[in-house]
């Protein structure tokens, strides 16, 4: 059994499985993923694997720290899980198509209108909602084209 096998297995499991993996890589010291549903992730039970330092999502990827070893632990993922990892500039396109991407409000306030609803086209740029902040109307946009799959105000 290779050093990683028990945890590169949980962290399979914990992320939603393979079918909610888009793309994987990894970097120095994080795995990257795109996951198709984000929530579908179980951050508390993915940072008590004893492999793992910490998690966070950053531009689209969910991102788990693994540490020096990361190597040995994404070489023991990809022959656990059967999924073939990619580059990151390939996890960063697959991002930058819309796939996966999370859009948050640049500023707290009320939620005054969504303009869309879940499964819409939207294209780069089209309001999605607006939120009044500071006595103004501020207008969410959306940074790709894509659809919505979720919302969550």
């Amino acid at each position: 059994m290779a050093k990683f096998t028990k945890d590169a297995t949980e962290l399979l499991k914990l992320v939603g499985g393979k079918e909610n993996i888009q793309a994987v890589t990894h970097c120095v010291t994080r795995m990257r993923f795109v996951l198709r549903d984000p929530s579908k992730a179980d951050i508390p039970s993915i940072e008590d694997l004893p492999s793992v330092k910490g998690t966070f999502t950053q531009s689209g990827q969910f991102q788990v720290i693994i540490g020096n070893e990361i190597q040995e632990f994404y070489n023991d993922f990809v022959k656990i899980s059967g999924i073939e990892g990619v580059s990151k500039e390939e996890v960063k396109k697959t991002v930058s198509t819309g796939e996966g991407t999370e859009v948050l409000a640049p500023i707290q306030g009320n939620v005054v209108d969504v303009k869309v609803s879940v499964g819409a086209k939207v294209k780069k740029g089209q309001v999605l909602l607006l939120i009044e902040a500071m006595k103004l109307e501020n207008e969410v946009l959306s940074p790709v084209d894509g659809e919505v799959s979720e919302i969550l105000v």
